[in-house]
């Protein structure tokens, strides 16, 4: 008697990051937008320049989402996928 044994698993995602854009569209508004591998959203967060969190949100697959009310100045961004890939930028208001 032949006996076979079949390993059955979950394909694994991965969640990385494939582009990000981060823009000035307006006075105190940034338009926020990433692509992912697979389709899952990323946490977007933005800096001062001292280190201080501005602003924390989570970014959707291809959608452009606008960030409003930020003051002028110089900023750093961060997006970081739940895979933990990141990917970040500078950008001045």
């Amino acid at each position: 008697m032949l006996l076979m044994i079949y390993q059955t698993g979950k394909a694994e995602r991965h969640n990385k990051i494939d582009e990000v854009s981060v823009t000035v569209t307006g006075s105190n508004t940034l338009a926020v937008q990433v692509r992912t591998d697979d389709g899952r959203p990323v946490k977007f967060e933005l800096f001062n320049t001292s280190g201080l969190l501005i602003h924390a949100q989570s970014i959707f697959h291809r959608k452009v989402t606008p960030v409003k009310g930020i003051p002028s100045g110089a900023y750093k961004y961060r997006f970081t996928s739940s895979d933990n890939d990141i990917h970040s930028g500078k950008i001045s208001l």
